[in-house]
């Protein structure tokens, strides 16, 4: 059988998702039901959208004598094929054990607590710890056998693998409220195992550090909750326990990550087949109402592997603070970093649409079509300029897209989409916005300052009025180098505190650069740099004031959704009512799918909105015509 061949690379400005050596916009339909999943399939086919993706494999399919029962596997992917014989699928596999396994290796599995109710509790899911040596092999051999058999049989419509652990299949230790992980015998003994590394085999810095006399004698700190009146910083004289198992806490997910993501090449090497591979990870801009999906997410290794060359994709959902209409996209991810490693990300859009007839809890619900299309049309823009790209999630597999009217709207959507492969893609943003990776072993977990100082105050910075790219401090250099044709004249700091000597450098650079520089900054704390300290919650009106006077371009002020490239501009309208909009020089707009009038530069064009409507334009040189209107 003829294999699919994918890779990920650097195309016109973007990561792109190459299939057969051709540029594709990869925007692809998850379904989780694959028995009511045939309709969706073919009508996301009809509409140019012949990419797919939901559980296929796991290596759960293990049998005891090595081999594996490829029936399930088999099963699903026939019942794609039947609804769309060029399907190609990302096939997600889940790195989960037999029960045959798990009953003979009940010590290997991760242990929860919750500090308020002083027990162990349950996840969602029943997960294998990250540090379980038992679990990397012998699920590594698992993993090599599915990918063997879904390469021989169903290589023609395989795009890649996406391979899941952890809660949810998002390499996270679990999803529950101020909960603390991992407490089991395998995370105890690879967290002593790393603290021999980290503190390079000095035991006398080691106990003068921990306070007790030997690595064995370390423990996994118990009761990290923050408590009134404590410190929100963690103190490097009597928390180094803490900050130090926060570090490893991550860097022991990723490592299992990667771990999985090597054999997957390995094996494809060996079949000569080229694959991409993708993971869930990399979350940073968590749900405000969950802090312990920041703390306890295990996802604070990014570094590690955006260089790892093992992975092509980090996949995320997107931000689930202002998903309704009128609201903003932004990703879990940051974003920039992502871009400048040269990863493509997969934003997951789960969305629920009108055709839902009951509301699903804790995602926003579209009230009607109307609202729906211009909601997924808004995400898949914002996930575009990212230097990403979406799959459409009916997460409940209760057909979501069901409606002629949405599909159509994708299948124009995907037009665009494909029309923009052929042009300049590079970020045309004027501000930047910098986060720290090292905030997890120096603020305080549930610390009452991180929902304020950075979750929200991103998501308003996202009602700037024009584009933004995110990145994590130490890709400041990459990224000031990726920006020389059109430098940024504005950089904001989101949650940096004590910067190491790698960010302190990184400051250091920004503040030689020319651009002005803003710190958000909660009361208690002072700014690691120069420059103007914004007061939280975050006021517009002063950042608006703070980018006019940079000279940032603003495409409205009224407090919308606004992504550029450019050659394209969108705008999601926060409420109802007439804007302004002020092109950059010498373009003029046309606008892509509605019946208004063009307009160029030479003056603000005012442009009635509905609330949650978005207008796409496409942007051109001045023509000597257009002057003059």
């Amino acid at each position: 059988m003829t294999s699919l061949s994918t890779h990920v690379e650097l195309f016109n400005g973007s990561p792109t998702l190459f299939i057969n050596g051709v540029p594709d916009t990869g925007l692809m339909l998850y379904h989780s039901n694959l028995a009511v999943a045939e309709k969706e399939i073919a009508e996301f086919g009809k509409a140019g959208i012949p990419l797919f993706t939901t559980d296929i494999g796991s290596t759960s399919c293990l049998q005891k004598d090595g081999t594996i029962d490829s029936s399930d596997i088999d099963a699903k992917m026939r019942l794609v094929v039947a609804a769309n014989p060029d399907a190609k699928v990302l096939a997600r596999v889940a790195l989960n054990p037999p029960r045959w396994w798990l009953d003979v290796h009940a010590e290997q599995m991760m242990i929860h607590r919750d500090p308020y109710l002083g027990e162990d509790v349950e996840g969602e899911y029943d997960s294998v710890s990250f540090a379980s040596e038992l679990w990397r092999r012998d699920m590594a051999v698992a993993l090599r056998e599915v990918i063997r058999h879904m390469e021989k049989t169903w290589g023609a419509n395989i795009l890649g693998y996406h391979l899941a652990g952890g809660e949810c299949g998002e390499w996270s230790y679990i999803w529950r409220n101020y909960t603390q992980s991992d407490y089991s015998g395998p995370q105890q003994d690879a967290f002593r195992h790393w603290l021999r590394g980290h503190y390079a085999g000095d035991l006398a810095r080691f106990s003068a550090a921990w306070g007790v006399g030997d690595f064995n004698d370390a423990v996994i700190p118990g009761d990290w909750r923050w408590v009134e009146g404590a410190p929100e910083m963690l103190s490097a004289q009597s928390d180094q326990p803490l900050r130090d198992y926060l570090i490893f806490q991550s860097e022991v997910v990723a490592d299992a990550a990667l771990h999985f993501s090597r054999v997957t090449k390995d094996e494809l090497a060996r079949l000569g087949a080229k694959k991409v591979v993708a993971l869930f990870y990399g979350y940073h801009f968590t749900p405000p109402g969950n802090p312990s999906a920041f703390t306890d997410s295990g996802h604070h290794a990014l570094r590690s592997v955006l260089e790892s060359p093992d992975v092509d994709i980090l996949c995320a959902p997107y931000s689930y603070n202002g998903r309704e209409h009128g609201g903003c996209y932004y990703s879990q991810l940051v974003a920039g970093s992502v871009r400048v490693h040269g990863k493509l990300i997969y934003s997951e859009d789960d969305t629920v649409t009108h055709v839902v007839s009951r509301p699903i809890p804790y995602r926003y619900n579209s009230p009607d079509g109307w609202t729906s299309r211009h909601v997924i049309l808004r995400n898949i823009l914002g996930a575009l300029r990212d230097g990403g790209t979406v799959w459409y999630m009916d997460w409940l597999g209760l057909n979501w897209y069901d409606d002629e009217e949405l599909v159509a709207s994708f299948s124009s959507t995907q037009a665009f989409a494909r029309e923009r492969l052929g042009w300049d893609t590079r970020s045309v943003a004027e501000v930047a916005i910098f986060a720290s990776a090292g905030t997890i072993h120096r603020l305080r977990p549930l610390s009452p300052s991180y929902v304020p100082w950075v979750l929200e105050a991103v998501a308003d910075l996202h009602r700037l009025g024009a584009p933004l790219d995110l990145y994590l401090l130490h890709d400041l250099p990459a990224a000031l180098q990726t920006k020389t044709d059109q430098p940024y004249k504005v950089l904001i700091f989101l949650d940096i505190i004590e910067p190491d000597a790698e960010e302190q450098a990184a400051i250091k650079m920004a503040e030689s650069c020319g651009a002005t520089l803003l710190w958000t900054v909660p009361p208690d704390f002072e700014p690691a740099g120069e420059g103007i300290r914004l007061p939280l919650p975050i006021d517009m009106r002063t950042v608006h004031q703070h980018a006019c006077g940079a000279g940032v371009h603003l495409y409205s002020q009224a407090g919308d959704y606004v992504v550029a490239e450019k050659h394209w501009l969108a705008v999601h309208a926060r409420d109802d009512g007439e804007r302004e909009i002020h092109l950059p020089p010498d373009v003029e707009a046309r606008p892509l799918w509605d019946a208004h009038p063009i307009f160029s530069s030479s003056s603000p064009q005012k442009v009635l909105f509905q609330k949650g409507e978005t207008k796409v334009w496409t942007l051109e040189p001045m023509t000597k015509e257009s002057r003059h209107f």
